[in-house]
């Protein structure tokens, strides 16, 4: 698409030139984030924004993370002979 159709397209639709503003911003925004934290943040650092960037953000509001095992799904794991241990 050339220069002169894009700006005819922003200006016959407003709305679509607020989401793609909206979405670069976005897009500058995660960018910078990652940069800060490749220069800045040690290791540790990095690892605990990664861990609660990557948690569902429904995590914080039950008892247990759904993605954590709760006892009751936790497998037994088959002992040499084969069978699952006893608890």
């Amino acid at each position: 698409m050339e220069r002169g159709d894009f700006e005819r397209l922003i200006q016959t639709q407003p709305l679509l030139g607020l989401r793609l503003a909206r979405l670069l911003t976005q897009r500058r925004r995660d960018i910078e984030n990652k940069i800060e934290n490749l220069v800045f943040k040690d290791v540790n650092s990095k690892l605990a924004e990664l861990l609660i960037r990557l948690a569902p953000s429904s995590a914080s509001t039950t008892r247990a993370a759904p993605w954590w095992p709760s006892r009751s799904r936790t497998r037994r794991w088959p002992t040499s002979s084969g069978r699952p241990a006893r608890r």
